[in-house]
């Protein structure tokens, strides 16, 4: 695949997850974050194109996507001060719901606030 194509299949999901979590459709949102992880375990065998495909999500218009592109990119120490701004920034605007929660998670996560948990 090319990393337009795995850009293109993951804006696709992420618009599903976000779509599935504002409706409480716990069934779809499932599936669709059960296919990210498989399309993104395929894409990390290669660290490049891992990399340059999150920083193009990153730049996405849905936040989800660009939540969990924060998330992939701090796992793998890249590009840190954008990701955590970025995931500040969202968790701090209220305009987004749900999700500025998620944000806030993912830096408490990071952070090591939460037992147990990595990213």
């Amino acid at each position: 695949m090319t990393i337009e194509q795995f850009v293109e299949k993951f804006e696709r999901l992420y618009e599903e997850i976000r779509i599935a979590t504002l409706n409480g459709d716990y069934i779809n949102g499932n599936r669709a974050e059960k296919e990210k992880r498989k399309l993104y375990n395929k894409l990390s065998k290669d660290e490049k194109m891992t990399i340059d495909v999150l920083e193009i999500l990153l730049k996405s218009p849905n936040v989800v996507a660009r939540i969990s592109a924060a998330s992939y990119l701090l796992k793998l120490n890249v590009n840190v001060k954008l990701c955590l701004k970025m995931l500040k920034e969202i968790s701090k605007n209220k305009e987004y719901g749900i999700f500025c929660f998620n944000a806030e998670m993912t830096l408490k996560v990071y952070n090591g606030e939460i037992p147990n948990r990595t990213l």
